[in-house]
């Protein structure tokens, strides 16, 4: 299972909410000093001092500013909607057959997150779950006492959406 961040929204505003909650989820990782080896690997290292002393300071609204768009798009797939399952599957698709997106901050309209997966499953051929974070967690949980040992059915993923997930088989 790969977890990633994913910036998208419908439209510009939506966007760039995205992109500030995913810069601070990014920046909280990157205070930890054992991400430092992550960071040192694109030249970032720097960052990492900064980060850290900051979230000492409880300076955690300001840390999200330290990334910038080279570091959010190294570390997110960003674009339009129609764009997500394109650049999820050219960064994770040779490594991962399970993805879990980290998507803060992004529209809570269920239709963008419902075509989002549908272009999965047509131009791609996944089967795909969109669910809210309650129904992720306990399908995950239940998932995994059943099928420890084999791969899902279907590709756990998160959003703020709806409370009726969707999802096929």
């Amino acid at each position: 299972v790969g977890p990633g961040f994913v910036v998208t929204g419908n439209d510009e505003k939506a966007i760039e909410n995205s992109a500030a909650a995913i810069r601070q989820q990014i920046a909280f990782y990157g205070s930890t000093p054992a991400y430092r080896p992550v960071l040192d690997l694109h030249g970032w290292g720097d960052a990492q001092d900064e980060l850290n002393r900051m979230s000492k300071e409880g300076a955690w609204q300001e840390m999200g500013t330290i990334i910038d768009d080279e570091m959010l798009q190294t570390f997110a797939v960003v674009g339009e909607p129609e764009k997500i399952a394109p650049g999820v599957i050219e960064r994770y698709g040779d490594v991962v057959d399970r993805m879990a997106f980290y998507s803060l901050g992004s529209s809570s309209d269920s239709s963008m997150w419902d075509q989002i997966a549908a272009d999965f499953e047509i131009d791609h051929g996944y089967d795909m779950a969109v669910a809210n974070s309650e129904f992720r967690e306990s399908y995950i949980k239940e998932w995994m006492k059943k099928n420890f040992y084999n791969k899902p059915p279907i590709i756990p993923f998160a959003y703020g959406g709806s409370a009726n997930p969707t999802y096929t088989q």
